[in-house]
């Protein structure tokens, strides 16, 4: 079974920079992606990180994408969330 900790997008729409806050009991290694909505995605903003605190704070730098309507997704081998990102 996944796991959907609560994550929190700001600001969001954004232009620039949007910070991903998320917390829970989610440790290990946890893969963060920004795609179109074709699926497209874009390696400079996919990240990849160790986590082990109860609550992470993570910036992407969006204000090189066009404007439309983005997602992103967190996931591991026990978690999975995506949310809408507008930039």
């Amino acid at each position: 079974m996944l796991y959907h900790p609560p994550i929190s997008l700001f600001p969001n729409p954004t232009s620039n920079i949007i910070t991903l806050n998320f917390s829970g009991v989610i440790q290990g290694s946890v893969l963060v992606k920004i795609l179109d909505l074709s699926g497209k995605e874009f390696p400079f903003l996919t990240k990849t990180i160790d986590v082990s605190q109860s609550e992470n704070v993570l910036d992407f730098q969006v204000g090189s994408l066009p404007p439309d309507m983005y997602i992103m997704e967190l996931c591991s081998d026990r978690v999975y969330h995506s949310a809408f990102v507008v930039n």
